[in-house]
Parts: structure tokens; C-alpha cells; sequence
């Protein structure tokens, strides 16, 4: 099940504090404020096609879509007795 966050005051200071700490400019201001967000919500994981944008917040974990389908072929091939390397 999805959650919808509020967009609340308390992630403006956070965002400003990441855009100084990460040194952001232009497009990525949005995925900061992305972040932002989910610090201030305490949701340390983001499910992504763009991993790479979200590489150096150390604050949170971007996942793509492919790892999710891995490692739940891995985990059904452990459990079957079919482990494939």
C-alpha cells in the first residue's frame, strides 16, 4: 500500500541545509526536495529508475526496479532448493 505525504513546512530548512551540504544546482533541486521529503518523513528508500540521481544522498537508499525483480528471483530460487548464481 502507497502513502501520501504532506508537503509540510518542515522540509523547506531540510531542503535548503541539503542544497548547500550537496552542492545543488539546476534540475537536481527537485530531487533533493524529493529527499528532503522523505527525511522528514522518515522513509529511507526511494524506487527509482534514475539510481544515479539519488547516489549521493547518504541519507536515503534509491532502488531500481530491476533490483526488486533480482532479488526476488533470488529469493524464490533459495527457497526452491534452485539456486541460480
Amino acid at each position: 500500500m502507497l502513502k501520501v505525504l504532506d508537503d509540510t513546512s518542515a522540509i523547506l530548512p531540510l531542503w535548503e541545509t541539503l542544497v548547500v551540504k550537496y552542492q545543488v544546482a539546476g534540475k537536481c533541486a527537485h530531487d533533493t526536495r524529493l529527499v528532503a521529503a522523505m527525511i522528514e518523513n522518515t522513509v529511507g528508500r526511494i524506487l527509482t529508475f534514475n539510481t544515479s540521481d539519488f547516489r549521493c544522498y547518504q541519507e536515503i537508499e534509491a532502488v531500481a526496479p530491476d533490483d526488486i525483480i533480482k532479488s526476488a528471483a533470488t529469493i524464490e530460487s533459495k527457497q526452491s532448493g534452485t539456486e541460480h548464481p
